[in-house]
């Protein structure tokens, strides 16, 4: 079963029907045209080993991955939290740990962390939203490698033997927190957003090749979140019903797996599918996830000056 294909086209079937999101293609054209224009102007989106908080020492490829499974363990909900604390804190924090001693993010380690160095030692002392949470997954995926994988993240990564396919089926079928999927009018809707920004930091952080070798890396999708679609959103490529948009613009939590979520996260796969699919007519060819680092940057950059993101409490972005 390929899982990638299944977040496309369910994702693709939900804008059939959507009530609340849609995409407005002359739009999307538009946003594609200025991308086009900064390209030939010399743009070049961020790479992995390019942001300073990224650990990305190659005389440890091993604790490469280690650092990733657990970055990528713990990236999701950065709201609400009364001090500003972004990725790039998260990011810095897990490295900090691997820096100071490798073997504390071993998943015979990771079982037995406790709240509080999570707290201190990730979080800045901060009591950041679902932190119990993060601890428990922590734990989950450690006690998951143990029990699966030998003890050793980068086992996960052999068995998938170069395809981005097989990890991510690897990754949703052992690990419980990976399996971000929701229910949508009585049928199954799939995301796989952390799974599949593990395997793109996989491959960022390894430029495509030893443990970031996906030969079928144009399989993965975008990572549907709060960012893509915000920046999205901003520039009326997704479009929102008055209904959502009033929620949206007044900070109003929705509830994690409804309507409104399902269809917000749909229209952002499907909108940077059919964004990928516009630049490729014109002569550039980008995989989606190159498409998704583009449009997370620019969200970043300009994060205190677009339009809301939606608001959703989950483990899953």
């Amino acid at each position: 079963m390929n899982k990638c294909k299944l977040v496309r086209d369910s994702c693709s079937k939900v804008l059939q029907n959507a009530k609340h999101a849609k995409i407005n293609q002359e739009k999307l054209k538009e946003f594609g045209n200025n991308l086009l224009n900064e390209f030939k102007n010399g743009y070049k989106y961020i790479e992995f080993d390019e942001y300073s908080c990224h650990y990305n020492e190659f005389k440890s490829p091993e604790s490469i991955v280690d650092y990733i499974f657990v970055l990528d363990t713990l990236n999701f909900c950065f709201w609400p939290c009364e001090v500003e604390f972004e990725y790039d804190d998260l990011a810095a924090g897990v490295k900090s740990i691997i820096i100071e001693n490798p073997e504390l993010l071993k998943p015979k380690n990771i079982i037995n962390i406790e709240r509080d160095f999570v707290k201190q030692k990730i979080f800045k002392g901060i009591e950041f939203p679902l932190l119990d949470e993060r601890v428990r997954l922590l734990k989950e995926i450690g006690v998951r490698t143990l029990e699966y994988f030998d003890g050793e993240f980068v086992n996960v990564v052999k068995r998938a033997n170069h395809s981005a396919v097989k990890m991510l089926d690897l990754l949703s079928s052992f690990y419980n927190n990976f399996q971000d999927v929701a229910i949508y009018r009585g049928e199954q809707i799939c995301f796989y957003k952390r799974s599949q920004i593990m395997i793109g930091d996989l491959y960022g952080a390894f430029k495509g090749k030893d443990y970031g070798r996906f030969d079928d890396i144009e399989e993965v999708t975008t990572f549907p979140d709060y960012r893509v679609p915000q920046i999205l959103n901003h520039y009326d490529v997704i479009q929102y019903s008055e209904e959502l948009t009033k929620i949206i613009e007044s900070k109003t939590e929705i509830p994690h797996g409804g309507e409104y979520e399902v269809e917000i996260r749909a229209a952002t796969v499907h909108s940077v599918e059919e964004l990928k699919k516009y630049l490729k007519e014109q002569g550039k060819n980008l995989h989606s996830i190159e498409v998704d680092w583009i449009l997370w940057q620019k969200g970043e950059e300009a994060r205190k000056t677009i339009k809301n993101h939606h608001r959703v409490l989950s483990i899953f972005y």
